[in-house]
């Protein structure tokens, strides 16, 4: 769903495959190229896992949020260009230890 709503701001969309506690998941990226100096990036993330607490997972009020905000951001800044590339990623396996995220590094 990440991926798609990427793809619909015209961002290049993408997935880094992790493997997290022997199970696969997936960072989802969306890249803006910057214009001039594309090398140079800002990173825009928020983690999207979660784990159960108490019964179902409770990604609500885990970091929906934060991916909220990172889709916001991309359909905001998707109608302008600038000079450097924004990345902007919604990251898997942060609750394991902040797996994923270290691997994108």
């Amino acid at each position: 769903w990440i991926q798609n709503k990427f793809n619909d701001l015209g961002l290049e969309a993408s997935t880094q495959e992790f493997t997290v506690n022997s199970n696969s998941t997936n960072n989802i990226l969306g890249v803006q190229l910057g214009t001039t100096t594309p090398d140079n990036w800002y990173v825009v993330g928020a983690h999207m896992d979660s784990i159960p607490s108490f019964g179902a997972a409770p990604g609500a009020v885990d970091n929906a949020s934060g991916c909220a905000g990172v889709l916001e951001i991309a359909r905001i800044t998707s109608n302008y260009r600038f000079a450097r590339t924004i990345i902007f990623i919604c990251y898997s396996g942060e609750e394991q230890g902040l797996i994923c995220s270290k691997c994108h590094v």
